[in-house]
């Protein structure tokens, strides 16, 4: 395999969106390949136990899937730069502020994807192309459609996404959930960023410099 990682996803799916911003901010060595319908259907199963994304394969042929696992795992063997925080407080609010974007927040996120028809083209393009490369794209399109996109939508309501917040959401005055949590929090990053952890990173680049030019 050419490069270290290959992170098999769809630019639609928010955790794979979680993950390819870790591999980015790590700078790690990594391809994103759309998965086919032979890799959801035969090669994940086999490989992680279930068709789903994102998956991420190893140039030693391992299989990683999950995003926190695959993160928690990818961050033992690339400590630096660390993602951890440095005190205990900045630990548990980290903590808090994951699994509320991972499980608390996750309707706004499929909401925000599936409750627009104008979104559709993009994702048939996207996944389509992925599950069938060499087809016509109106193959692509009806493989999509009830497939991905019709599971995603018939789940929606146990999800969350109900008729009731797609009509507010529609409207221009409305002032959703997620705008309210994430200005302050955009506001806050940029007043207190995450010193320690950048001070703590240009000491173990020093050290880890310094060790490979005693070995050179």
């Amino acid at each position: 395999m050419k490069h270290q990682y290959k992170l098999y996803g769809v630019q639609v799916s928010l955790f794979v969106g979680k993950l390819r911003g870790y591999l980015n901010y790590k700078g790690l060595d990594y391809q994103e390949k759309a998965p086919t319908i032979y890799d959801l259907l035969r090669r994940f199963p086999k490989k992680v136990g279930g068709a789903f994304v994102p998956v991420v394969e190893t140039r030693e042929s391992e299989w990683l899937s999950d995003t926190t696992e695959i993160i928690e795992e990818l961050e033992t063997r690339h400590p630096t730069p660390s993602i951890r925080p440095l005190s205990p407080r900045q630990a548990i609010a980290a903590n808090l502020f994951e699994a509320w974007c991972d499980d608390v927040w996750h309707p706004v996120a499929l909401h925000t994807r599936w409750s627009f028809p104008e979104n559709y083209p993009l994702f048939q393009s996207e996944i389509g192309g992925g599950f069938l490369p060499y087809a016509p794209r109106f193959l692509q399109n009806w493989a999509v459609d009830k497939t991905s996109a019709a599971q995603m939508r018939s789940a929606l309501p146990n999800m969350g996404v109900v008729p009731e917040q797609v009509a507010v959401s529609r409207t221009p005055e409305r002032d959703t959930q997620s705008t309210r949590f994430l200005v302050p929090v955009g506001e806050h990053t940029q007043k207190y960023p995450n010193r320690g952890n950048l001070k703590q990173n240009k000491q173990t680049n020093k050290q880890t410099n310094k060790q490979t030019n005693k070995q050179t």
